[in-house]
């Protein structure tokens, strides 16, 4: 359990360090890094899309295995910029929502307790995975 809680954390401070990067090319917001995680390939964008989503991941996977081989991440800094009062912690907010399907967490669980998965979280304000979150990761690895 201590290895998840350690990866989460890592993830966490991934995530703050990958919005403030957005925050940082706002100006002129296309982004793109690769980098290698152990044996996982992960790619980030940030750009102004067209579209109506805040992110948007896709992962690869290794069906006999079961693990993630690849993972993408894109931010959409136009919707981010239109709707967000705190443009810093919405982008947070948005990336660590992203980084939670890495981790098999699906979008809007339906419970009642705070998760950074639900589509009704205050994206101003909640950046970090809730406890909810944290338990549903660990169930899966445990």
């Amino acid at each position: 359990m201590k290895k998840i809680r350690y990866f989460i954390v890592s993830t966490i401070v991934l995530c703050m360090i990958f919005a403030s990067t957005i925050v940082t090319y706002a100006a002129d917001p296309y982004l793109s890094f690769g980098s290698k995680t152990g044996n996982v390939n992960v790619k980030k964008y940030a750009d102004k899309y067209n579209d109506t989503w805040y992110g948007l991941t896709s992962q690869t996977y290794n069906s006999s295995t079961g693990y993630t081989t690849k993972f993408t991440i894109k931010v959409n800094a136009r919707t981010i910029s239109e709707d967000a009062t705190n443009f810093n912690n919405f982008a947070k907010s948005t990336v660590t929502h992203e980084f939670g399907h890495v981790f098999w967490l699906c979008d809007n669980p339906n419970t009642s307790k705070s998760s950074i998965m639900k589509y009704s979280r205050n994206r101003n304000s909640m950046t970090a995975p809730q406890t909810f979150d944290v338990d549903n990761v660990n169930a899966k690895y445990d």
